[in-house]
């Protein structure tokens, strides 16, 4: 009993590290993250060539490169040798970055690593993912950190970075609730049936012992949807949390190839240890917790702002255009519609239904063009559920609830 005791004391006990410990562990591991990524880069080189996945005269038509801004900065770099030097360069600041020190040079480093991050993003649309993301969240906290010397304001960044840690879990994990696939345990499964994520050898280990998949798949939602509970018990649970985030993204680094999530993710553990030692420990005496309390402020502006906002364009979309009209079908749905073109004409009326999730305004310039250049009256109107159309029966949907409303009338 005296050794389950020990046991559980060292599972079940906060995890004592100090903020510039804390700072050191998290850049190193961004750092490693950027490295990494920039090495691939160089290694795969020849993807930046016409015709590859990263050549720019392709990448500049994407949705991202539209903005003219952002479109002139990436061009300044997406020529094939300024962009090989910037890894280069991002290459030898990560390394850097990864010997011992805590000079507030470590600070401009990683501000490099983050701002380069997010300048290349447009000039590598494929072969970024959320590992790069978080790596950038982590540098710019942890370099502003570190050229502070407030340790007041240092405290403010790290207890961003494990607030931000928190929310990527847990929205994580109540996303994945809402699907049905992973609340049946289906998706795992699926995902390793797949050619970019999966894995033969897992796929039939989950058809050969489907109850372990199926504990297996709860557990990882059950660790992601109850993440913040780490604050609770005087950071006893951390270990355990963190311990099994560390394991989910090791194993998605081996089985799904996601080799940058072992150190992109496990980067935000350390802020999130350091914020769960209680205050009274040795190792975080001086910790500044008033960023919990604004950032609790924040939100409740931001979900009361949201709401107000939310509330105002429903009301916008409920009331529709001055030409909007209203029509009670025999299935008792309320569709909002606007009528155009001859009034009095021998010529069909021409009625369109936005289809799949689109409402009447996504097939506006074809409507127009029909009101304005043709003999034809023309109807259009967003189904029941859709735009300002209130969808009222209470029976499962059928097909003809969607049938056009003016054909029997």
């Amino acid at each position: 009993m005296r050794y389950l005791r020990k046991l559980a004391s060292a599972v079940f006990s906060p995890v004592p590290v100090s903020r510039d410990r804390a700072l050191g562990i998290s850049e190193r591991l961004s750092a490693l993250t950027t490295l990494s990524s920039s090495l691939e880069y160089l290694h795969q080189r020849k993807q930046l060539d016409p015709g590859g996945l990263n050549d720019w005269d392709i990448m500049k038509k994407s949705p991202e490169s539209k903005n003219l801004f952002i479109r002139r900065v990436s061009g300044a770099v997406a020529g094939k040798h300024v962009t090989l030097a910037l890894h280069a360069s991002r290459a030898a600041v990560s390394a850097g970055l990864l010997l011992p020190g805590n000079s507030r040079w470590r600070g401009a480093g990683s501000l490099f690593l983050g701002a380069t991050t997010c300048l290349l993003a447009a000039r590598h649309r494929y072969g970024t993912d959320g590992s790069d993301q978080v790596a950038t969240l982590v540098q710019g906290a942890t370099g502003l950190a570190r050229l502070s010397t407030s340790p007041q304001t240092k405290d403010a960044f790290l207890w961003y970075v494990a607030l931000q840690a928190n929310l990527s879990y847990a929205a994580s994990g109540w996303v994945k609730l809402i699907g049905e696939r992973w609340r049946d345990a289906s998706a795992l499964p699926g995902v390793m049936r797949t050619r970019t994520y999966g894995s033969e050898g897992v796929y039939r280990l989950t058809q050969r012992y489907p109850r372990t998949s199926k504990y297996l798949q709860h557990g990882v939602l059950a660790m992601e949807c109850l993440f913040p509970v780490v604050y609770l018990a005087g950071g006893r649970l951390t270990r355990p949390f963190l311990a099994s985030a560390v394991g989910f993204h090791v194993a998605n680094g081996f089985v799904m190839g996601l080799g940058r999530f072992m150190t992109a993710f496990p980067s935000l553990h350390p802020m999130v240890a350091y914020t769960t030692v209680p205050a009274s420990h040795p190792a975080v005496a001086g910790r500044d917790d008033r960023a919990v309390k604004a950032a609790a402020v924040l939100l409740a502006a931001g979900v009361a702002l949201s709401a107000a906002v939310a509330v105002q364009r429903r009301a916008a979309v409920l009331e529709g255009w001055p030409t909007s009209r209203k029509f009670v079908t025999r299935h008792g749905n309320e569709l909002m519609y606007e009528t155009g073109g001859a009034e009095f004409s021998e010529e069909p009326v021409l009625v369109f239904c936005a289809g799949l999730a689109s409402t009447s305004e996504h097939f506006s310039w074809i409507t127009e063009r029909f009101v304005n250049e043709t003999e034809h009256a023309v109807v259009s109107y967003a189904r029941a559920g859709y735009g300002g159309s209130l969808r009222r029966t209470t029976v499962p949907y059928e097909l003809a609830e969607s049938g056009t409303p003016w054909a029997a009338n």
